[in-house]
């Protein structure tokens, strides 16, 4: 992120673009949008930053029983779980 990341639990009046969520992808997104030159990005998250979801999996990209066969997105997860 750019030196001028600020936090703050103060909730802004304004923002060009507001990102619900500070896990990996919100994160990610904002990171993105600040390198393309955005100047008013806001992330607004519950609790402390990739402590919901993006926390709880380590990094990771868990295959599951719920992917439709076995697809890329099931490779990957598998690939992804021998890399840990």
């Amino acid at each position: 992120f750019p030196p001028d990341l600020t936090r703050s639990r103060e909730l802004p009046r304004h923002a060009q673009v507001a990102i619900i969520g500070g896990g990996i992808i919100g994160l990610a997104c904002a990171r993105e949008l600040a390198l393309m030159g955005a100047k008013d990005v806001v992330v607004l998250e519950r609790g402390n930053l990739l402590c919901e979801a993006s926390g709880g999996n380590g990094g990771g990209l868990w295959p599951n029983e719920m992917a439709y066969g076995a697809g890329p997105f099931h490779a990957l997860g598998t690939r992804s779980l021998e890399m840990l």
